[in-house]
């Protein structure tokens, strides 16, 4: 049986991750060649996904909803799990979280209404494609575009990081994303999940910068400006993600 596992955005924050345990676990990891192949080359697409003899799709890079669409069918006519991310900002902050599945996305930003896009096209082309909407990731090495490296930018541009005690962020471990990604293809879960660690302990931006200052020694200066509020959170009964709190623990909540 083949072992070779179709994972996109290889150069982003998630891909790396997923790559790595997903050789952990057996996977013959194989990259979208860019300079190759035309992911609008519908064609060339199609050729090189036969090629390949695949036995699963992650999909997290940037592009087109055409080509998600393009790999959630080829998934679906050859009997192979797809997993496609979307995010947390299908969601406006008009109305506060925690979201539901059942919750109508209302996304008023550009990226929020791509993947708002990118999720119909998936599902449209096969209803039996994951797709896991994620929050703000974290790394503690720093690297990569997420919360950790935010800081790290955001207090040697400023001098300080702005957070709000009012701000309820969707946010994982990307150790734990990447868990739940391989679980999705290893188990061949389909249909549309949440992925959020803070669902339950619900942890404000605030207390996470804290909690992380305090955990990997960094020398973050934190102001508190609660102008924005919003309970991002997002919620799901059937997907278990790695809880927050096991990674941070804040003692404080239990004094």
């Amino acid at each position: 049986m083949s072992r070779r596992l179709l994972v996109t955005g290889l150069h982003g924050t998630v891909g790396p991750r997923v790559a790595d345990l997903a050789r952990s676990q057996g996977y013959d990891i194989i990259p979208w060649p860019r300079k190759v192949v035309d992911p609008e080359d519908l064609y060339g697409s199609n050729m090189f996904l036969s090629r390949m003899d695949l036995c699963g799709i992650v999909h997290l890079a940037y592009g087109s909803e055409r080509w998600a669409g393009l790999l959630s069918h080829f998934a679906g006519i050859n009997s192979i799990p797809m997993v496609f991310t979307s995010t947390a900002m299908v969601y406006s902050n008009r109305r506060n979280g925690p979201y539901v599945i059942s919750d109508v996305t209302d996304s008023n930003e550009s990226y929020g209404q791509y993947k708002i896009r990118c999720e119909q096209a998936v599902r449209n082309a096969s209803m039996k494609s994951c797709v896991l909407r994620l929050g703000w990731q974290i790394g503690e090495d720093g690297q990569g575009n997420n919360m950790v490296h935010h800081l790290d930018q955001e207090q040697e541009k400023n001098g300080r990081v702005t957070c709000s005690e009012l701000w309820i962020p969707a946010c994982s471990y990307l150790e734990d994303t990447a868990g739940v990604i391989m679980r999705c293809i290893n188990e061949r879960w389909y249909g549309l999940f949440h992925v959020d660690s803070n669902a339950e302990d619900a942890y404000s931006y605030a207390r996470i910068v804290a909690l992380l200052k305090e955990k990997l020694g960094r020398n973050w200066r934190i102001h508190i400006d609660n102008t924005y509020i919003h309970d991002q959170r997002l919620k799901d009964s059937y997907l278990p993600v790695p809880r927050l709190s096991a990674r941070l623990p804040d003692l404080r909540r239990h004094v």
